[in-house]
C-alpha cells in the first residue's frame, strides 16, 4: 500500500479499480464507479462527486434500508439533475470495498429522498459526496491504472 513519504506509516489500508462506465445512458461524461457495501449484505457501484455533500441514496436502497436508517439528523433539500429533493439527514455506516489491502468502513451522513422521490428519481446512482462522507477517509487516485486507493487518518 501507499506509505507517506516522511515515515512508514500507511497513507491507504486498501485499493480498488474504479470504473469510468456512465452510470446512465442519458449521462456520457465518465464518471468514477466504486463497489460498496451500504448494509444488509447491499452491494452497490455509487459514484465518486466530491462537489456534492454526504452520501446520496436512491429511494429503492432508503427503502431496502429503511430499519438500518433510523438515526436521524436533521432535513434537508438537496438539487440533484437540477431538480429539488427533500429528504431526511441519517448517520449511516458503509464500507468502500477493497480488491487490495483492507475494506474501509467509515459513518456517513446519508440524505434519504422523501419517498415520493421514487416517481422521479429515475436512473440516478448512489452518490459519494465529499462532506461528511469521503472527507472522513484519505484517498488517491492513479487514472494510470484506474486504481482509487484509501484509508482511514
Amino acid at each position: 500500500m501507499l506509505k507517506w513519504a516522511d515515515d512508514d506509516t500507511p497513507f491507504a489500508t486498501g485499493c480498488t479499480r474504479y470504473h469510468n462506465v456512465m452510470p446512465t445512458p442519458s449521462d456520457e461524461t465518465p464518471k468514477i464507479m466504486l463497489w460498496v457495501n451500504l448494509g444488509n449484505g447491499i452491494r452497490r457501484r455509487a459514484m465518486v462527486d466530491t462537489g456534492a455533500p454526504y452520501l446520496v441514496l436512491s429511494p429503492e436502497i432508503a427503502d431496502l434500508l429503511d430499519k438500518d436508517l433510523s438515526n436521524e439528523c436533521g432535513h434537508a433539500t438537496l438539487k440533484i439533475r437540477g431538480e429539488p429533493y427533500q429528504g431526511r439527514l441519517v448517520r449511516h455506516g458503509m464500507t468502500l470495498l477493497a480488491e487490495e489491502g483492507e475494506g474501509c468502513t467509515i459513518e456517513t451522513t446519508a440524505f434519504v429522498p422523501a419517498p415520493e422521490a421514487i416517481a422521479t428519481w429515475g436512473d440516478t446512482p448512489i452518490v459519494l459526496g465529499f462532506y461528511c462522507c469521503l472527507d472522513r477517509l484519505r484517498f488517491a487516485i492513479d487514472p494510470d491504472s484506474m486504481r482509487f486507493f484509501f484509508g482511514v487518518p
